[in-house]
């Protein structure tokens, strides 16, 4: 009986080990079965798509572009401008800034380089910018990244046209215009929108330099941008006038003789010609005075004398000069 009662236990023992064991296997073959590579796909069987990203994903990694004070009105809709090639997300065609947005209209002849060129992000940021209409730099520091020699120009000069140290696009459309050098205005219209005061005297007044209204205007005389010489100007009063007056002018009031040519056969001059100071008689732009003069004097020589005639003179002479025979000391 004690025999028959070991051989069971043994048997018993044996039956657990073997459950064991195959159990162990079996789970061995589950964790191959995971860890094996997916079987390749039957021939001519298509290739299961990539994962694609959810709707609204890109801002999960690209969070920072909407992170401006002025951002693309688009930059929550990525899929506007970044057109997916495939469900890839990371594959996609840029739609050209010109899709949406018209830079150049059909009478504009002149165009800017990078606009031309359809480099739109030299100047703008695509999501956003701490700057106006999303410009990489504000005012005259962007153009002056590019305008290097512009930069440098203004750097040496004494003055500097205020518009110029603001900002360019004051006077310049930065994209295009059909006026060159992509001015917004032609020539002195464009001076006149900020130069108001000028403008009302241009109208109203009775005599008005041709200067500021033949070829280039205002900048016949003027540098738009810097010059050495106070209000912009391109040389001194005299070198400026007689680059106009080295001949004789026709005028409203009648001719004008050849001043240069005078000056050079007449060595006996006027104080403020000798100090080549034309404006100091004359006035640049217009005048209620015959010939632009800055006071009454007579439009004919040998007119009655009367002190009122003589008002300009009388800017810098004493008014007794008229009443004393001979003198050496009211002049």
């Amino acid at each position: 009986m004690r025999l028959i009662a070991g051989t069971r236990a043994n048997l018993g023992l044996g039956l657990i080990a073997l459950s064991a064991i195959a159990l162990g296997a079996a789970n061995v073959r589950a964790a191959q079965q995971q860890a094996a590579p997916a079987a390749a796909p039957a021939p001519g069987a298509r290739r299961a798509a990539p994962a694609t990203a959810a709707a609204g994903s890109c801002a999960t990694c690209h969070g920072d572009v909407a992170k401006h004070t002025v951002v693309h009105p688009k930059v929550a809709d990525c899929t506007s401008c970044h057109v997916p090639k495939t469900r890839d997300a990371h594959a996609f065609t840029d739609k050209s800034c010109a899709s949406c947005h018209q830079m150049v209209k059909a009478n504009d002849k002149f165009v800017h380089g990078p606009v031309a060129a359809g480099e739109c992000l030299a100047c703008h940021d695509p999501h956003g910018s701490d700057e106006p209409q999303q410009v990489r730099a504000f005012g005259s520091e962007l153009c002056q990244r590019c305008h290097v020699d512009m930069k440098a120009r203004l750097a040496e000069k004494r003055f500097t046209h205020a518009p110029v140290k603001e900002d360019c696009a004051t006077c310049h459309n930065p994209h295009a215009s059909p006026s060159k050098y992509q001015i917004r205005n032609d020539s002195a219209e464009q001076c006149l929108a900020c130069h108001k005061t000028l403008r009302k005297e241009l109208v109203t007044a009775r005599v008005q330099h041709e200067a500021v209204a033949v070829d280039r205007e205002c900048v016949n005389c003027h540098d738009p941008h810097a010059s050495d010489l106070d209000k912009q100007l391109k040389g001194t009063s005299m070198t400026l006038c007689l680059s106009c007056h080295d001949k004789e002018q026709d005028a409203p009031s009648g001719k004008v003789q050849n001043v240069k040519g005078w000056l050079q056969t007449h060595t006996d001059l006027h104080g403020p010609i000798r100090q080549q100071d034309c404006v100091g008689c004359h006035l640049p732009h217009d005048s209620e005075h015959f010939r632009l003069l800055r006071k009454d004097y007579p439009e004919t020589f040998y007119s009655p004398y009367e002190p009122k005639n003589y008002e300009l003179c009388f800017t810098c002479h004493e008014p007794d000069l008229a009443k004393v025979e001979r003198t050496a000391t009211v002049t």
